[in-house]
């Protein structure tokens, strides 16, 4: 298992520079461009834009020649759907014909590849290279691995996003609608209705008009999301009464639909584009929301949007305090503990050139690799001022595909200086550092389930039955959005059926079974007390 590599890492939290590191140049790659070793890597295109923006060509640009300076490799994108069925076929089509893939870093076709065995356990790989990659050994923390340690084997090398944080999402407010309305932040389900309710009939915008609402819908992302705040979630499972259970079909799931239909039935939630990305964001921007579940990134741009369209005096504000289910006071907030596989880069079956793929990877937990992958290119994505980078919003915006090289990205000590770059260095930015960030015991509610889709990726039933979180996603959103009703006993029966009918019990069993069974789980535990 790991421990045969860990002895050799050093845990050394890495240092980054605060400037200058972006422009610097080694001349590794000072040889043949074209005749370079070429590393390939599979990455599911949501770049195009940016790259017609930019007009740079995706595969020899100034980010792909910056790489090669530093390293002597020329990277390679292979872009795919993003859609995730299809970006699966692609992978095999791609396969079937022979063409070179080395590295994968999307989680759902990860998911497809170590599935169908086409990624393979790096622990030998990193033992023989230990000494030429000191970068990956020493600046990745101890428990960054244990979320890509599966059965004693180390699937992936960890990512940006891998080390332990809350796994909540953030429920901001319109600050301005509250304090018209005199509201205080509610603190549990019941309180969070009131809420809704004046959002949506007392006339927050102040235009005479019953034209807003509390919440928009954006697809069973909505759905999943208000779950949460009553302790639910369709995309973890739940251990009860000895079995493992999906979030959204338990009694408390029931419970909390029956709220949801309620809310919805009464107009807090809006049913134009219901499932439209773009109407929803058009919707929050064109000042008819009063609340948002996500990320303070998207909620500095909804606040940029309202100002550009007028209403000036837009203001959200991050919750305070944790939105708890009226029932029995749970919510779905946790730490991850090392769990979050989401960020990682696994090396396929099909790749052969080690030597280039690790030079590759221990460049991007260098400093200089870090301060590239976390700030770009001084001239496209920053520019220094005063010596130190400063974003420039308009190119990250619309030009930047920086996130397209998303192998390695950083570990850093200045994640707080990261986030006020990101958010603006604002009292925004400084709220959600300060609250969020450096509080994350505000955040702990209950501790996550096994992630058995990581952990058990040879599970047959996983091949058997590929669309079982989406017959569940489909099927929970018809009491919410349609006319079921889950206090009447025959459809929450036929609900359940429906949902197993996409093999969900079937995998769950199995999947506690290979739990149980799994004697060399470094993290094993006991099941009962771990749910508690």
């Amino acid at each position: 298992m790991k421990k045969r590599i860990i002895s050799v890492m050093l845990a050394a939290a890495m240092i980054l520079p605060v400037a200058g590191c972006g422009g610097k140049k080694n001349n590794v790659g000072s040889g043949d461009f074209e005749n370079a070793p070429v590393v390939r890597f599979a990455v599911m295109n949501s770049y195009e834009k940016a790259l017609g923006a930019s007009g740079d060509n995706a595969l020899d640009n100034p980010y792909i020649r910056y790489i090669y300076e530093q390293t002597g490799v020329r990277v390679e994108p292979v872009f795919l759907s993003t859609n995730e069925s299809e970006a699966s076929q692609q992978l095999a089509v791609k396969r079937a014909g022979g063409e070179q893939i080395d590295l994968i870093l999307d989680w759902d076709i990860r998911q497809a590849y170590m599935q169908a065995g086409l990624t393979i356990k790096l622990n030998d790989l990193l033992d023989e290279y230990k000494d030429k990659i000191p970068n990956i050994l020493n600046n990745i923390p101890d428990e960054a691995w244990n979320g890509l340690s599966k059965r004693g084997e180390i699937w992936g090398i960890p990512g940006r996003y891998t080390l332990p944080n809350p796994d909540i999402k953030y429920v901001f407010f319109r600050k301005d609608w509250m304090d018209k309305l005199n509201l205080k932040m509610p603190e549990n389900t019941d309180e969070l209705g009131e809420v809704m309710r004046a959002f949506t009939e007392d006339d927050p915008d102040g235009n005479g008009v019953k034209d807003t609402y509390a919440f928009v819908h954006n697809g069973d992302n909505t759905v999943n999301s208000l779950m949460l705040l009553f302790g639910c979630n369709s995309w973890n499972e739940t251990y009860e009464n000895g079995r493992f259970e999906n979030g959204v079909m338990t009694d408390r799931a029931r419970k909390a639909f029956a709220v949801l239909r309620k809310w919805d039935k009464a107009g807090y939630i809006n049913h134009d584009g219901i499932a439209d990305s773009k109407a929803h964001d058009a919707l929050i921007s064109s000042n008819r929301a009063g609340m948002v579940i996500g990320s303070p990134a998207k909620l500095l741009q909804y606040q940029n949007a309202l100002h550009d369209n007028g209403f000036v005096d837009a203001e959200w504000v991050l919750c305070d305090k944790q939105i708890k289910s009226s029932v029995d006071g749970i919510f779905w907030g946790y730490a991850m503990a090392g769990k979050n596989h989401a960020s990682a880069t696994s090396i396929t079956s099909m790749a052969k050139d080690y030597d280039s793929i690790f030079k590759l990877l221990n460049w991007a937990y260098s400093k200089e690799g870090t301060f590239f992958l976390s700030y770009g290119l001084e001239g496209k994505e920053y520019n220094m001022v005063d010596g130190k980078p400063v974003r420039d919003a308009n190119y990250v915006k619309d030009k930047s595909y920086l996130r397209m090289f998303n192998f390695g990205k950083s570990y850093n000590d200045y994640y707080e200086e990261l986030a006020y770059e990101t958010y603006g260095d604002g009292e925004f930015a400084h709220k959600y550092v300060d609250e969020v960030v450096n509080n994350y015991d505000f955040y702990i509610g209950k501790p996550s389930s096994v992630a058995i889709k990581f952990d058990y990726p040879d599970l047959k039933e996983f091949t058997d039955y590929p669309d079982w979180r989406k017959g569940v996603s489909t099927n929970m959103m018809k009491f919410v959005v349609g006319d079921l009703d889950p206090a009447d006993d025959a459809t929450w029966n036929k609900y359940i059926e429906d949902c197993n009918s996409y093999g969900v019990r079937k995998l769950l069993d199995a999947a506690l079974k290979a739990y149980n069974e799994d004697t060399e789980r470094p993290d094993k535990i006991d099941l009962e007390e771990y749910f508690k």
